[in-house]
């Protein structure tokens, strides 16, 4: 029996289909959302063994970056460098799929070590020690790998058809906040922990599987990558002394503005989720709820940045310099943090609301509750994110312009963010307060659009002269109910 063959039409719709963008979208918006059900689920079981929530999500926050940077460090530059990229993406998507099946089984055996390793009575330094050594050398395998997915495909694409870092970067993200959302409020409560790790290990699967066939190895693909973007083109083609004279940043400074965007965008995340503990529910669903808005912002960001400079790049001339663009950036987080943060001191009447305009039926019970976490992390997140993704996006293009590879750019990026954690969310708020910690950040973006001559635009001074009314004004960030003639005698963040 001779082996039958497609019809000429078929062959040419799958052929079709591969070199549509539609393929990449889902691939990317199935790696992220598993990516980011594996974050839960590991704060859930992590949460379980350490007795405390909040612990588990400042312990896994650390971990999943510390591994996404050094997994982005570690094999980033071996990509850039391989010819076929789309192996080493499904070489990942088989590790962490295995590992993280692993993983679900090994929990229980961990749980009951880790309360004997903490002790009884441990010292603060000990428990926090403990805390955040044991997830970040557990999930190293996963999240190392982890890392390095998103510089695959950027690679592939950059050899095959030309690459948009703004859409791979929303469509992941976005894929991130679908999966927050159904891990924590389908498939937990409708499978459980277990049944749903193995659901995403055979997500992960299906990834490595489906890059192959997107990208099968005897496929024609040229080797050289593809002419840059417009605004890339016209960097890459002038010498570095007109860059310099011009005023666009450095590569060492968009580096170093990539390290220090990375430890102030999750450290304001971690301070509205220590605030907003103090009103919310503070479960895994009020933080599930947060991270889904993060994640929104963050996306639509990237999006809106990406679409923008498509229009641009269709108009003669239009093109920006990189310096002014990274500042007008910068200043524009600043502003939207300190607007948006200035709402974390009405968190108690921003959650409450919901609560009264459904009524005594819907408003006491979950929906209630659900609504009030989602309006106050609306209110905080969404705008300061929505900044956060399209500078993000903006770096990676000015240094993929300077010869820095993605890779490199997201290991200097989650590499601050790794640090987020122990120097916002243990040191930062316990020390100062959540009030100053808030302001600190701030003057942080403030501080980096100065650096490159942001101070001579009035705004700047605008946006300075009112963090500094906050921080004099503005009270601590503390929600109490005293009882009537009760006193406070003693309150520590943290």
């Amino acid at each position: 029996m001779s082996e039958p063959t497609r019809s000429p039409g078929v062959q040419a719709g799958w052929t079709s289909l591969r070199a549509s963008r539609a393929p990449v979208v889902v691939l990317m918006l199935m790696s992220g959302a598993a990516g980011l059900v594996w974050q839960l689920l590991w704060t859930v079981q992590l949460g379980l063994a350490l007795g405390h929530e909040m612990i588990a999500v400042l312990a896994v926050l650390a971990a999943f970056f510390g591994g996404l940077a050094l997994g982005a460090l570690w094999l980033g530059g071996r990509i850039a460098r391989s010819t076929r990229p789309a192996r080493w993406y499904a070489a990942l998507e088989a590790v962490i799929a295995l590992w993280a099946a692993l993983l679900s089984l090994i929990w229980p055996l961990v749980t009951p070590l880790m309360a004997r390793l903490i002790g009884e009575q441990p010292s603060a330094l000990w428990h926090w020690a403990v805390a955040f050594a044991v997830p970040m050398v557990m999930l190293a395998p996963a999240t190392l790998a982890m890392g390095a997915t998103l510089p695959a495909v950027d690679r592939q694409l950059r050899l095959s058809e030309g690459a948009r870092l703004g859409s791979l970067y929303a469509a992941n993200t976005a894929g991130a906040m679908l999966g927050v959302l159904l891990a924590v409020f389908v498939c937990i409560p409708w499978l459980g922990l277990a049944h749903t790790a193995w659901l995403f290990a055979s997500v992960n699967a299906l990834c490595a599987v489906f890059a192959l066939w997107l990208w099968p190895a005897g496929a024609p693909g040229a080797l050289v990558s593809p002419e840059p973007p417009h605004h890339q083109a016209q960097a890459l083609a002038e010498p570095v002394d007109a860059v310099h004279a011009r005023g666009d940043p450095s590569r060492r400074r968009i580096v170093a503005t990539l390290g220090v965007t990375g430890l102030l965008g999750i450290g304001y995340e971690v301070l509205a989720v220590r605030v907003l503990s103090q009103v919310t529910e503070n479960t895994v669903y009020t933080y599930a709820v947060l991270l889904a808005v993060y994640l929104l912002g963050t996306a639509a960001g990237a999006w809106l940045y990406q679409w923008r400079g498509d229009r641009r790049a269709q108009v003669p001339g239009a093109g920006a310099t990189g310096a002014p663009v990274l500042q007008q950036l910068l200043l524009a987080l600043a502003a939207a943090m300190l607007l948006c943060g200035a709402s974390l001191w009405w968190a108690d009447r921003l959650y409450g609301l919901p609560s009264s305009w459904l009524g005594p039926g819907l408003g006491l019970g979950l929906t209630g509750a659900a609504a009030g976490e989602a309006l106050a992390a609306v209110a905080a997140l969404l705008l300061p994110t929505l900044v956060m993704g399209a500078l993000f996006t903006h770096l990676c293009e000015l240094g993929a312009a300077r010869g820095l590879t993605l890779g490199r750019a997201l290991a200097v990026n989650t590499l601050g963010a790794a640090l987020a954690p122990l120097l916002v969310g243990v040191m930062l708020v316990p020390w100062a307060g959540a009030g100053a910690g808030l302001c600190v950040l701030i003057a942080g973006y403030l501080l980096l659009q100065g650096g490159g001559g942001g101070w001579r635009q009035p705004s700047a001074w605008l946006v300075t002269g009112a963090l500094a009314l906050m921080a004099v004004l503005a009270g601590p960030l503390r929600f109490v109910d005293v009882p009537p003639g009760g006193r406070i005698l003693s309150y520590r963040d943290g």
